[in-house]
């Protein structure tokens, strides 16, 4: 049965609470900014308000596609994010 789709089960969604992010725009594209120079290998930033916690900002780097996991990813892509190809 390996591989082989028995059911789905699909529930249709739920209206929730409205989302409301804690983004600062000119924040978010100076740490953009900053993760991406060239020489740098890789790292994240974070930038949080102390006193509320809110997340004003956040960039990593180097980026990927989440979407290279679906269904699986292979070994040598793999490696290849982990900078091992």
């Amino acid at each position: 049965m390996a591989g082989k789709t028995l059911r789905e089960l699909v529930t249709p969604p739920i209206p929730g609470n409205t989302v409301v992010t804690t983004l600062d725009a000119r924040l978010q594209e100076l740490a953009e900014k900053k993760r991406s120079k060239p020489k740098q290998k890789g790292g994240a930033i974070v930038i949080i308000e102390p006193t509320t916690g809110d997340i004003l900002a956040m960039a990593s780097w180097p980026t990927y596609d989440p979407n290279a996991f679906i269904p699986s990813i292979s070994a040598a892509k793999f490696k290849a994010l982990q900078g091992r190809s």
